[in-house]
Formats: C-alpha cells, sequence, structure tokens
C-alpha cells in the first residue's frame, strides 16, 4: 500500500490517503511547504469514509475554505469533490458532494448530492452506488475556533 499527496486544482488543502494500485495519482502538488501554509486558513472539514462491502479503504479527513472544492481520491477507485459555503445569518450553509467510482478503466458518471445544513452539527452525505459493494460517507464539519 502506497500513500500519495492527492488534491485538487481548486483548492490549497492537502491529503494523504492509502492506494491500492500502483498507479501514479494524477493530482500530486509540487509545494506541500505552501499548501500548509495556505490550509493553515481552513473554515471546514470535510471526513470521508470509502467503503467497498465491509472493509473500509480509507476515512480521511480534510481541512478547506468555504467556497472551495476539495478533491478527496483514492486513485483509480473512489473520489469525492466536496464544497461548502459560508453560513448564513441562521448558520445554514449550502454544501455539495459529488461522488463517482472507477470502474471499467473509467471514472463512471458522478452522483451529486446537495443540502443545506448547520456544519456544526453533524449533517452527512451518504451513498451506495448501485449495483455494486461501493459506499462513500461525507460529513462536512464547520471549524470552530478556540475561545479566546
Amino acid at each position: 500500500m502506497k500513500f500519495y499527496v492527492l488534491l485538487s486544482t481548486f483548492t490549497c488543502v492537502s491529503l494523504i490517503v492509502p492506494t491500492l494500485a500502483d498507479a501514479e495519482p494524477p493530482h500530486i502538488r509540487e509545494d506541500p511547504v505552501q499548501q500548509l501554509a495556505e490550509a493553515s486558513h481552513a473554515d471546514v472539514t470535510y471526513q470521508v469514509v470509502f467503503q467497498k462491502g465491509d472493509q473500509v479503504l480509507g476515512s480521511p479527513t480534510v481541512s478547506g475554505q468555504f467556497g472551495r472544492e476539495v478533491l478527496i481520491e483514492i486513485a483509480n477507485t473512489m473520489r469525492v469533490t466536496v464544497v461548502a459555503g459560508e453560513p448564513d445569518e441562521e448558520g445554514q450553509s449550502l454544501a455539495s458532494a459529488s461522488m463517482a467510482i472507477f470502474e471499467d478503466d473509467a471514472w463512471q458518471p458522478a452522483k451529486v448530492m446537495s443540502m443545506t445544513a448547520t456544519l456544526s452539527a453533524t449533517p452527512s452525505f451518504e451513498y451506495s452506488v448501485e449495483g455494486t459493494s461501493y459506499r462513500f460517507v461525507v460529513m462536512p464539519r464547520l471549524i470552530v475556533p478556540p475561545a479566546d
């Protein structure tokens, strides 16, 4: 099992995900120092559980900024793209997740889900891919800074 740093061209956070294949992932960023500096301004975290049957393939937690997409991927297996907006006056954020699997040598059409939720609570997206044993659980959470 190898570990890679994977991320989207839309984001500035890093992610280390164990991969099941020896193929190089397509999203390796070359400057992790800059990436970590940018990630220190995170607003939201995304915990993702990638499952195949009863086996958990990975369960990364990634930090991001409001309005910026974050790509979380196990190379050539499963992929999630998530984004959450800034909370409104009532604490509600619009969040969305796009979930896809890699099958038959190609990424299959993604299932896109969205919701308006209070990210300081415990919202989640849950999706079982029809006709397969793949399952996604995506949990966006508001980062609450410590009290002064």
